[in-house]
């Protein structure tokens, strides 16, 4: 990681601070305030942000790039739990466990740029914010949910419902004609509950019925109706 200077670094660390909504009931003082315990960081891609079990003493408030959340299994293969985009508040929730650190680690899947937060600081203005504290338990109590579903979708799903759903939940957000999937195929299947072989059967038969095709890295949707057909039920996944 880079530090940003700290002639520069107060100003642009006040300015993503006043952009976040869960900042808005925060006064110019107590924002102010906060960005005197920020330090600008730029990340590059491959880079630990935070490691699994590291004590929490600051959370990332992200302005440009991509990070994933990261565990390794028993088998030493990658579990990337999630992705953090721009305006994501990252290891917020940690902050307040009774051990205070990190669940998992945080890793540079792009280059970017963000803002570390002293953990300190931010448990003060929660403490003496009402309303950035509501923000931040509503914000809770959707990740409640939002785990609850995925637990329910991957215990009472098939693989191949798991990846169709996996694979329209992506083209939301990117043309059907040429999508690219965030993660490494074995990436995905860990983080869906199944081998890799297992996904790239799945792939193989939906190329062979006309479903899909692949190449160069991109993957196109032909036929998204008999995708939606085998996810009949989308989950209502946003955190």
């Amino acid at each position: 990681m880079t530090f940003v200077t700290a002639s520069n670094s107060h100003l642009r660390a006040l300015a993503l601070l006043r952009t976040h909504p869960w900042l808005a009931g925060a006064s110019a003082q107590e924002l102010d305030a906060l960005a005197a315990h920020c330090q600008v960081i730029d990340f590059h891609q491959g880079q630990a942000i935070f490691s699994n079990g590291q004590q929490v003493d600051d959370i990332l408030l992200i302005g440009s790039g991509v990070v994933n959340r990261v565990r390794l299994t028993d088998d030493g293969e990658e579990k990337v739990f999630s992705q953090a985009h721009q305006g994501n508040m990252v290891s917020l929730l940690a902050l307040f466990t009774p051990n205070g650190r990190h669940l998992m680690e945080v890793r540079a899947a792009t280059d970017g740029m963000g803002v570390l937060v002293e953990g300190e600081a931010m448990r003060s203005l929660c403490a003496g914010n009402s309303q950035v504290c509501y923000r931040m338990l509503e914000h809770a109590s959707r990740l409640v949910a939002h785990q609850a579903n995925q637990i329910d979708w991957l215990t009472s799903s098939s693989a191949e419902e798991r990846v169709a759903d996996y694979i329209l939940q992506h083209a939301q957000w990117q043309t059907p004609q040429r999508l690219r999937l965030p993660l490494s195929r074995t990436q995905i299947a860990v983080k869906l509950g199944i081998r890799a072989e297992t996904f790239s059967r799945i792939l193989a038969k939906w190329r062979s019925k006309g479903y899909i095709t692949h190449c160069k890295g991109n993957l196109r949707i032909l036929d998204k109706e008999a995708l939606s057909n085998l996810a009949p039920h989308p989950r209502n996944d946003g955190p």
